[in-house]
């Protein structure tokens, strides 16, 4: 049987609320994470929390209000909290805000796509059945066909999220998510300054080496597709 999280030795009342905080979320958000209180329903009163630990109802809210900023909890007035289906969007979320302020550089993003969409592409050409190479051959058109930068940049976009989905493991493209607003930038620029026929000529490369399921000489095609967008990038304005 499944015992759920407690508050193990809980400190004495006078200590400040600011330190019981931590310690209630942290038990809350084990019990939803294990899924003892299902997506989409609604937790026990806020009361029912502080006489289980002891504390005050300023200690649950305040609790509950950090689960609800990481995405686990939604809270309206008048109602009891709501628990969220997890899809990862609140950590999505945090990380953009990270990333918004800090200065970030082109090479430093084509440093982390090469360590992070290398193995993508590797991965992908050992996990991903021959469907795969003529869903990229599609994709490949679509750039071609592309009319506009923007049509161009979400056919670009398409074709490293159906790599990033072939490996079979979500994280790929949960962290490929989190850096699409700059890696969406990065595009934009680059197919401002060059065209897409850099673009099409690496996305050929890497899908011929998909479809021969090399996974040396995939991760090395994405390399070179990626080491040639951050020369675009850094071009001379």
């Amino acid at each position: 049987m499944t015992v759920s999280p407690s508050l193990p030795d809980l400190p004495c009342p006078v200590q400040k609320s600011a330190q019981l905080v931590p310690q209630v979320a942290e038990v809350l958000r084990s019990r939803l994470l294990s899924g003892e209180y299902p997506a989409n329903t609604f937790l026990p009163s806020q009361g029912s929390f502080a006489r289980e630990f002891n504390v005050s109802l300023p200690v649950v809210r305040e609790a509950m209000r950090q689960l609800e900023s990481q995405g686990l909890l939604e809270i309206c007035h008048g109602k009891r909290p709501r628990v969220c289906a997890l899809n990862g969007a609140g950590v999505v979320d945090g990380l953009r805000l990270l990333i918004a302020h800090h200065k970030i550089s082109w090479s430093h993003l084509v440093e982390v796509r090469r360590a992070l969409e290398g193995e993508i592409a590797g991965q992908a050409a050992v996990q991903a059945g021959p469907e795969l190479a003529d869903e990229l051959i599609g994709l490949i058109d679509e750039l071609r066909e592309a009319t506009t930068v923007e049509e161009q940049v979400k056919a670009d976009e398409r074709f490293h999220r159906a790599l990033a989905t072939a490996t079979g493991n979500p994280l790929f493209g949960y962290l490929l998510h989190i850096l699409a607003e700059l890696l969406n930038d990065s595009r934009r620029k680059t197919l401002h300054a060059v065209g897409a026929g850099r673009a099409l000529e690496g996305h050929l490369e890497i899908q011929h080496a998909i479809a021969q399921h090399d996974q040396v000489a995939a991760r090395a095609a994405m390399w070179r597709h990626l080491d040639q967008a951050n020369e675009d990038l850094n071009r001379p304005e």
